[in-house]
């Protein structure tokens, strides 16, 4: 009977083991995969990852960019591209032989998962606050043998938003300025609350005048009415050929305070909406437009 006991207490620790140790591969399959052996071909599937991997110092390993990878300038021009970020082109990735794709959830699942199929090692960056961005930069640095060059630029951009926050830390909430970001503008849009754009509002010292729950899964449309009824102090334009001027001149919103006191900003759509480096710039650029005596 003891025996028996026994056995049973092994086979249940040995199914828990094995149990733990699938899920802890499903979960951060490239840490295990290349726990000695570094990749030596990179793939980055959304601007946001190439970014990032430039900023660690990948020149060399990266072989293949989305078309729409464009920063930094000087770099990406010779890069191979592998097609759209929601439309990669598989047998083109296939063929540049990858050691490993970086990709992103959200619209590329389906993409992940051909990938997934044809034998692609992956690993999706999801960075929905600063402190996951800054998690991921540290596990890329660990993935591809830049660890030192990882910490090396979070501590850079942790010394960079510490500095925003000192500056705002007497703001009372009270004060704090209204502000609805447009991401669209026909039909309008802006950003849900667990989104990392979401958060860098709120670091840089603003209050939403709109807030949507839920993440990029959640239609994020707005009705121009609602935003007219909860009056905006700052109104912020994200994106391509925006231009406050055609804000300025809509019918019905002369009295938003953000018209009225001619305070519609253009910010780099790019800047604030890819979870990479450069979001730190978006943090400082909004900080100033919300408080331009204390930046």
């Amino acid at each position: 009977m003891k025996k028996f006991f026994w056995l049973t207490i092994c086979l249940v620790l040995i199914i828990f083991i094995a149990g733990y140790v699938i899920w802890n591969m499903q979960r951060t399959p490239a840490q295990v995969i290349f726990s000695e052996q570094k990749p030596q071909r990179i793939i980055s599937l959304a601007p946001s990852n190439t970014e990032i991997l430039f900023a660690l110092g990948l020149d060399e390993e990266i072989v293949g960019i989305t078309d729409y990878c464009d920063y930094p300038p000087e770099k990406i021009a010779q890069e191979e591209k592998i097609g759209g970020f929601a439309t990669p082109n598989f047998e083109k990735i296939v063929s540049l032989n990858p050691d490993i794709v970086f990709a992103t959830s959200g619209v590329q699942k389906q993409a992940v998962e051909r990938l997934e199929e044809l034998g692609v090692k992956i690993y999706i960056l999801e960075a929905e606050t600063m402190g996951n961005l800054l998690i991921e930069i540290e596990n890329i640095g660990k993935l591809t043998g830049k660890s030192q060059q990882a910490q090396e630029l979070i501590d850079a951009l942790e010394k960079r938003i510490k500095a925003v926050e000192e500056k705002l830390s007497n703001i009372p909430e009270d004060q704090k300025p209204k502000v609805f970001l447009e991401i669209w503008h026909d039909p309008l849009w802006t950003a849900p609350k667990k989104t990392l754009i979401y958060q860098v509002i709120e670091l840089a010292g603003g209050k939403h005048a709109i807030t949507i729950e839920g993440d990029w899964n959640q239609v994020t449309t707005v009705d121009p009415e609602s935003v007219i009824d909860v009056n905006p102090d700052v109104i912020l334009l994200a994106f391509e050929n925006s231009d406050p001027r055609s804000v300025y001149e809509l019918t019905g919103w002369s009295a938003v305070s953000a018209v009225k006191n001619k305070r519609v900003f253009q910010i780099d759509p790019d800047i604030i909406s890819r979870p990479g480096p450069r979001i730190i710039d978006a943090l400082e650029q909004i900080a100033k437009i919300l408080y331009p005596d204390l930046f």
